[in-house]
């Protein structure tokens, strides 16, 4: 999986390809937009939810060390997220973030990093039609399995 993620004060914009099939979900005004293709649903986003859009509300600074990673030996500061209650490494090469470990071992390598993009990436794009949940599942299984609806 791969993950392409575009982060603004109040939204976040997460594009995801998995299994061949590349969909996005926007995290903004506490409601989580999943799209695909010219389609999308929305549900609402509580206060304490996982997902909030304020990804990096209550971090504290746990410490700072040394972590091998692929044969490589990196430096790494880590923080402690309150909401979540979970411990992320951030892992740099040199100057230069390389990747996050959290606290389940997942890591997410980081190819690039860059502030430089329009505010208006992180929206439902114009024309994209509504749907159910429902609906909105079966367009995506169907995506995944390489089936056609025309």
């Amino acid at each position: 999986m791969s993950q392409e993620i575009y982060y603004l004060n109040g939204g976040i914009l997460v594009n995801v390809e998995f299994m061949n099939t590349v969909y996005t979900n926007i995290y903004k005004d506490k409601t989580q937009y999943t799209i695909i293709d010219d389609v999308y649903y929305k549900l609402p986003v509580e206060d304490n939810d996982t997902n909030s859009v304020d990804m990096f509300e209550d971090y504290g600074y746990v410490s700072s060390g040394e972590t091998e990673l692929e044969g490589k030996t990196y430096k790494y500061d880590e923080f402690y997220q309150g909401t979540t209650g979970t411990v992320s490494k951030f892992i740099m090469d040199g100057d230069r973030l390389y990747a996050i470990q959290n606290s389940d071992n997942t890591i997410m390598k980081i190819e690039a990093l860059d502030d430089s993009f329009d505010d208006g990436v992180v929206s439902v794009p114009a024309g994209a039609k509504e749907v159910s949940q429902d609906e909105f599942n079966t367009l995506f299984l169907q995506k995944v399995a390489g089936v056609t609806t025309e």
